[in-house]
């Protein structure tokens, strides 16, 4: 069962691609690929909301987890050594998609924020939230 991380306002955020709903659309097929969990870290599923220009932000994860930013520096550093290792792997396999651009995995790990990196310091599982999303304030 999913449960909700996180929710982000529309107008806090904008996506990389070409609207907000094509975070939906590619959940399904990083889903389906078997890439929105592994290697200890899980891309939270987006729910657009356009009534409340919202973006409920749900996990399977269960845990205890906190912000990136409120985690020590050495626990930061730890789990910035197993966010490297995710990229690099997801990448790889995100490259091996023929329907989707070459820039498809640049995009999908886009982070606007250190908040957006959910920790489980119990066991250093991470969930990502606000991926494909960049801060109006980056651009």
């Amino acid at each position: 069962m999913m449960r909700q991380v996180h929710i982000s306002k529309l107008s806090d955020i904008k996506s990389v691609f070409n609207s907000p709903s094509d975070n939906e659309q590619f959940y399904r097929v990083l889903t389906n690929s078997g890439l929105t969990n592994f290697e200890n870290i899980e891309l939270a599923q987006p729910t657009v909301r356009q009534s409340n220009a919202s973006v409920i932000w749900k996990a399977k994860s269960s845990g205890n987890y906190n912000s990136f930013s409120s985690l020590t520096t050495t626990k930061q550093e730890k789990v910035g050594r197993t966010l490297e290792k995710f990229y690099k792997k997801f990448k790889e396999k995100a490259n091996e998609f023929k329907n989707v651009g070459p820039d498809f995995a640049e995009k999908i790990i886009q982070i606007p924020s250190l908040d957006s990196l959910l920790v489980d310091e119990s066991n250093y599982k991470i969930i990502i939230v606000n991926w494909g999303f960049l801060e109006d304030s980056f651009n």
